[in-house]
Protein backbone atom coordinates (compact mmCIF):
# COMPACT_ATOMS: atom_id res chain seq x y z
CA UNK A 1 0.00 0.00 0.00
CA UNK A 2 2.86 2.43 0.64
CA UNK A 3 3.87 2.35 -2.99
CA UNK A 4 0.60 3.30 -3.85
CA UNK A 5 1.54 7.25 -3.20
CA UNK A 6 -1.05 9.41 -2.20
CA UNK A 7 -3.82 11.18 -3.17
CA UNK A 8 -3.11 14.57 -2.38
CA UNK A 9 0.41 15.91 -2.58
CA UNK A 10 2.24 17.03 0.53
CA UNK A 11 2.30 20.52 1.01
CA UNK A 12 5.31 21.72 3.44
CA UNK A 13 5.45 22.98 6.27
CA UNK A 14 6.93 26.43 5.98
CA UNK A 15 7.62 26.65 9.93
CA UNK A 16 8.89 30.53 11.27
CA UNK A 17 10.56 31.40 14.06
CA UNK A 18 9.07 34.53 15.83
CA UNK A 19 10.60 36.85 18.08
CA UNK A 20 9.39 35.14 20.98
CA UNK A 21 11.23 32.41 20.26
CA UNK A 22 8.38 29.57 19.38
CA UNK A 23 8.60 28.33 16.09
CA UNK A 24 4.84 28.53 13.89
CA UNK A 25 3.68 26.28 11.35
CA UNK A 26 2.55 27.59 8.50
CA UNK A 27 1.57 24.76 6.18
CA UNK A 28 0.67 26.28 2.82
CA UNK A 29 2.13 26.40 -0.47
CA UNK A 30 5.17 28.52 0.24
CA UNK A 31 5.75 31.27 -2.18
CA UNK A 32 8.09 34.40 -1.97
CA UNK A 33 6.13 37.23 0.04
CA UNK A 34 6.01 37.75 3.42
CA UNK A 35 4.35 36.89 6.19
CA UNK A 36 2.50 37.92 9.72
CA UNK A 37 1.95 36.48 12.53
CA UNK A 38 -1.45 37.21 13.88
CA UNK A 39 -3.56 36.69 17.17
CA UNK A 40 -7.35 36.34 16.47
CA UNK A 41 -10.03 35.43 18.56
CA UNK A 42 -12.13 33.31 16.68
CA UNK A 43 -16.33 33.27 17.41
CA UNK A 44 -17.46 30.85 15.03
CA UNK A 45 -17.51 27.43 16.75
CA UNK A 46 -16.68 25.53 14.01
CA UNK A 47 -13.37 27.31 13.53
CA UNK A 48 -12.93 29.35 10.43
CA UNK A 49 -10.13 29.36 7.60
CA UNK A 50 -7.31 32.02 7.79
CA UNK A 51 -4.85 32.16 4.99
CA UNK A 52 -5.47 28.14 3.84
CA UNK A 53 -5.35 27.07 7.71
CA UNK A 54 -8.10 26.22 9.84
CA UNK A 55 -8.33 28.28 13.40
CA UNK A 56 -10.38 26.81 15.89
CA UNK A 57 -13.01 28.71 18.12
CA UNK A 58 -11.19 30.46 20.88
CA UNK A 59 -7.81 32.70 21.05
CA UNK A 60 -4.91 32.06 18.46
CA UNK A 61 -1.64 32.51 16.95
CA UNK A 62 -1.69 32.08 13.43
CA UNK A 63 0.92 32.84 10.42
CA UNK A 64 -0.79 34.19 6.89
CA UNK A 65 0.77 35.46 3.90
CA UNK A 66 1.02 39.18 3.39
CA UNK A 67 -1.62 39.37 1.06
CA UNK A 68 -4.16 37.47 3.00
CA UNK A 69 -4.15 40.32 5.54
CA UNK A 70 -7.07 42.23 3.74
CA UNK A 71 -9.42 38.73 3.51
CA UNK A 72 -8.72 38.39 7.11
CA UNK A 73 -9.52 41.94 8.18
CA UNK A 74 -12.90 41.67 6.09
CA UNK A 75 -13.95 38.30 8.89
CA UNK A 76 -13.61 40.90 11.71
CA UNK A 77 -16.71 42.06 13.36
CA UNK A 78 -16.73 45.45 13.30
CA UNK A 79 -18.14 48.21 16.62
CA UNK A 80 -21.78 47.88 15.11
CA UNK A 81 -21.89 43.74 14.73
CA UNK A 82 -20.61 43.82 18.42
CA UNK A 83 -23.03 46.44 19.45
CA UNK A 84 -25.87 44.35 17.66
CA UNK A 85 -24.87 41.29 19.23
CA UNK A 86 -24.68 42.12 22.70
CA UNK A 87 -28.42 43.62 21.68
CA UNK A 88 -29.50 40.56 19.92
CA UNK A 89 -28.51 38.53 23.22
CA UNK A 90 -30.65 40.96 25.71
CA UNK A 91 -33.71 40.45 23.42
CA UNK A 92 -33.37 36.45 23.66
CA UNK A 93 -33.35 36.67 27.05
CA UNK A 94 -35.87 38.68 27.75
CA UNK A 95 -38.17 36.99 25.21
CA UNK A 96 -36.92 33.52 27.31
CA UNK A 97 -37.83 35.14 30.26
CA UNK A 98 -41.06 35.94 29.57
CA UNK A 99 -41.60 32.81 28.13
CA UNK A 100 -40.46 31.12 30.90
CA UNK A 101 -42.75 33.26 33.24
CA UNK A 102 -45.39 32.03 31.10
CA UNK A 103 -44.67 28.33 31.00
CA UNK A 104 -44.06 27.57 35.00
CA UNK A 105 -45.07 31.08 36.34
CA UNK A 106 -42.55 33.80 37.82
CA UNK A 107 -39.87 32.62 39.70
CA UNK A 108 -40.73 32.17 43.85
CA UNK A 109 -37.17 34.92 44.82
CA UNK A 110 -34.37 36.33 43.19
CA UNK A 111 -32.04 33.90 44.42
CA UNK A 112 -32.04 31.02 42.16
CA UNK A 113 -30.22 28.73 45.32
CA UNK A 114 -33.81 29.46 47.25
CA UNK A 115 -36.28 27.96 44.78
CA UNK A 116 -37.92 24.70 45.43
CA UNK A 117 -36.56 21.23 43.24
CA UNK A 118 -39.49 21.05 41.09
CA UNK A 119 -40.02 24.84 40.36
CA UNK A 120 -36.26 24.80 39.15
CA UNK A 121 -37.03 21.17 37.51
CA UNK A 122 -40.21 22.82 35.60
CA UNK A 123 -38.43 25.90 34.44
CA UNK A 124 -35.07 23.92 33.02
CA UNK A 125 -37.32 21.36 31.25
CA UNK A 126 -39.07 24.18 29.82
CA UNK A 127 -35.98 25.90 28.76
CA UNK A 128 -34.54 22.70 27.12
CA UNK A 129 -38.16 23.33 25.10
CA UNK A 130 -38.11 27.06 24.57
CA UNK A 131 -37.09 26.96 19.95
CA UNK A 132 -38.98 30.32 19.62
CA UNK A 133 -35.34 32.44 19.24
CA UNK A 134 -31.91 32.41 19.59
CA UNK A 135 -29.05 34.92 19.98
CA UNK A 136 -28.56 34.40 16.14
CA UNK A 137 -31.27 34.59 14.75
CA UNK A 138 -32.12 37.88 16.47
CA UNK A 139 -28.62 39.10 15.25
CA UNK A 140 -29.55 37.90 11.67
CA UNK A 141 -32.85 40.33 11.64
CA UNK A 142 -30.44 42.69 11.11
CA UNK A 143 -27.48 41.44 9.58
CA UNK A 144 -28.90 38.44 7.10
CA UNK A 145 -25.24 37.43 6.27
CA UNK A 146 -24.84 36.68 10.06
CA UNK A 147 -22.13 37.63 12.81
CA UNK A 148 -18.57 37.49 11.58
CA UNK A 149 -16.32 34.85 12.21
CA UNK A 150 -13.62 37.00 13.89
CA UNK A 151 -14.13 38.86 17.01
CA UNK A 152 -10.85 40.39 17.50
CA UNK A 153 -7.53 40.34 14.81
CA UNK A 154 -4.18 42.01 16.08
CA UNK A 155 -0.79 41.91 13.93
CA UNK A 156 2.01 40.68 16.22
CA UNK A 157 5.03 40.48 14.05
CA UNK A 158 5.83 40.58 10.58
CA UNK A 159 7.67 37.70 9.61
CA UNK A 160 10.31 36.54 6.58
CA UNK A 161 9.09 34.74 3.20
CA UNK A 162 9.49 31.16 3.38
CA UNK A 163 12.14 29.82 1.64
CA UNK A 164 11.12 28.75 -2.16
CA UNK A 165 13.14 28.04 -5.16
CA UNK A 166 12.47 31.80 -6.43
CA UNK A 167 14.28 33.70 -3.18
CA UNK A 168 16.42 30.48 -2.46
CA UNK A 169 19.65 31.62 -4.43
CA UNK A 170 18.80 35.40 -3.92
CA UNK A 171 19.02 34.69 -0.02
CA UNK A 172 22.68 32.78 -0.33
CA UNK A 173 23.61 35.76 -2.68
CA UNK A 174 22.78 38.45 0.13
CA UNK A 175 24.24 36.11 2.99
CA UNK A 176 27.73 36.06 1.04
CA UNK A 177 28.25 39.56 0.42
CA UNK A 178 27.14 40.36 4.23
CA UNK A 179 29.85 37.92 5.00
CA UNK A 180 32.43 39.75 2.23
CA UNK A 181 30.83 43.42 3.12
CA UNK A 182 32.05 42.31 6.89
CA UNK A 183 35.41 40.61 5.94
CA UNK A 184 36.44 43.73 3.56
CA UNK A 185 35.51 46.04 6.66
CA UNK A 186 37.60 43.88 8.76
CA UNK A 187 40.58 43.92 6.74
CA UNK A 188 40.16 47.80 6.04
CA UNK A 189 40.60 48.45 9.40
CA UNK A 190 43.37 46.27 10.26
CA UNK A 191 45.01 48.12 8.00
CA UNK A 192 44.12 51.63 9.08
CA UNK A 193 45.29 50.22 12.49
CA UNK A 194 48.65 48.60 11.30
CA UNK A 195 49.41 52.28 9.68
Amino acid sequence: MANLGSLYARITDSSVQAKNGRVYSHKVQARDEGRKLIKVEVYSANGVALGGQHVRQGTGEVVVFDSEMPEVLAQVASEEHKRDWKEAERVYMSTLARYLDNAVGKPPSHDRAQWPQDYTAKRERAEKMFGATTPSLEFCRRHPHGRPPLASCEVLEDLPAPITDANRDATRLEGLISRLVEGLGARVAQGARAR
